[in-house]
C-alpha cells in the first residue's frame, strides 16, 4: 500500500505543480489516500445484470464511510440496455456526480444483440437531469 500511495503522491504533486487546479481521481476509497486524492470515482459497471442500482449504491456507501465528504464521480458505463442506462442516469445525482460515456449506443449488449442507440428525448430527460443536480448544487451553496 505504502508504495501504491508513493506512485500516486508522485502522480498528484507532479500534477498540482504542473497545475495547481487540477483534481485528482482514483478509485482509492481509502483514508490512507485521502492526501492524494480529491474526488472518488466508483468503477466501471461491466455487470449482465439490468438493475446496477444495489451495485452502485452499495459502492457509493462504501465511499462515503471510508472518505467523507469526498466528491463521488458516479462513472456511466457500460449498460447492457438503453433502459438501464437511463435508468442509472436518474440515480446518479443522489450518489454523487453524474457522469456520461454514453453518446449514441449502448457499448455493451447481450451476447448477439445489436446495439442500442440512444433516442432524442433520452437527451431531453438527461438534460433535465442534470440542471436539477446543478440547481440542487447551487440552493446548496447559497445556504452555506
Amino acid at each position: 500500500m505504502d508504495l501504491l500511495h508513493d506512485y500516486v503522491k508522485l502522480i498528484h504533486d507532479s500534477m498540482k505543480a504542473a497545475k495547481a487546479g487540477t483534481v485528482l481521481e482514483t478509485h482509492c476509497a481509502n483514508p490512507q489516500f485521502a492526501d492524494v486524492t480529491e474526488m472518488l470515482r466508483l468503477n466501471d459497471l461491466f455487470c449482465l445484470k439490468e438493475d446496477v442500482r444495489p451495485a452502485m449504491e452499495f459502492r457509493a456507501r462504501l465511499a462515503r464511510i471510508a472518505m467523507p465528504g469526498y466528491p463521488i464521480d458516479t462513472d456511466n458505463d457500460p449498460f447492457i440496455s438503453r433502459a438501464a442506462w437511463m435508468d442509472y442516469m436518474r440515480l446518479q445525482p443522489k450518489l454523487g456526480l453524474p457522469s456520461l460515456y454514453t453518446l449514441t449506443h449502448m457499448s455493451f449488449t447481450t451476447a448477439g444483440a445489436e446495439a442500442e442507440a440512444t433516442r432524442d428525448e433520452d437527451w431531453s430527460e438527461i438534460r433535465r437531469i442534470w440542471t436539477d443536480y446543478l440547481a440542487h448544487l447551487e440552493s446548496r451553496t447559497a445556504q452555506v
